[in-house]
């Protein structure tokens, strides 16, 4: 008789040494997966419906074909996450790192992408409509065919940059000189890009200064 991997039988798999977790087809409706170590899971399938992956770490974790409506994947880690033909409608995603996260003919109604990085992301033949994009990181996303009537806050999103010749931190908004770049330069490489950019602290208040002082314009 096979064993259900529902609750305590869960971890009688992992005494069997089974380390990846395949439940193809199985129901994990509403199951509590907050702050959970998912890496490279196979999930493909699954009903998790309001299932809570808050804070979760489901990097490379195979999603496709998974029922997760009205789930909350909010502050979780979705590096390389495959989300192919997966039904997301209403989830929350907001707050998410998904770098190079894979959404392939996903169902997206509704969902909630406020604060994401999502840079290099694939929105490929998606349907996303009526999803929220407020001040979400889409360096180098692509949304070929994707279905995005009625997004809302997608003009509040930042889909490029400007780098400074000399270093420091970033500008979202074009300046003389400056670098524009329109992908993640790391492609689907995730390192520490988003921690001051090897600046200092000392020398990001001089930086900052000088960009307050708008030093950069013409005069």
């Amino acid at each position: 008789m096979p064993i259900p991997i529902i609750g305590d039988n869960a971890r009688k798999l992992e005494d069997y040494g089974l380390n990846i977790l395949v439940a193809y087809k199985c129901s994990l409706v509403g199951v509590n997966l907050e702050r959970a170590d998912l890496r490279g899971k196979k999930l493909g399938g699954v009903n998790l419906t309001a299932a809570n992956f808050r804070g979760a770490d489901l990097s490379f974790c195979d999603l496709r074909g998974a029922t997760i409506v009205r789930a909350d994947f909010s502050r979780a880690c979705l590096y390389h996450t495959d989300f192919t033909d997966a039904d997301v409608s209403g989830s929350d995603f907001s707050m998410s790192y998904g770098k190079k996260t894979k959404f392939h003919r996903t169902i997206a109604w509704s969902c909630l992408f406020k604060n994401v990085i999502y840079k290099n992301a694939l929105f490929i033949d998606t349907d996303l409509r009526k999803s929220d994009f407020f001040h979400a990181e889409l360096l180098g996303a692509r949304f070929n065919g994707a279905k995005l009537d009625r997004v809302r806050n997608l003009n509040t999103a930042q889909f490029e940059w400007w780098m400074s010749p000399w270093g420091g931190p970033q500008s979202y908004e074009p300046r003389p000189g400056w670098l524009k770049i329109g992908e993640s330069l790391m492609g689907g490489i995730s390192i520490q890009e988003n921690s001051g950019l090897g600046v200092s602290a000392k020398d990001r208040q001089v930086l900052e200064s000088f960009s307050s002082d708008d030093w950069w314009k013409d005069d």
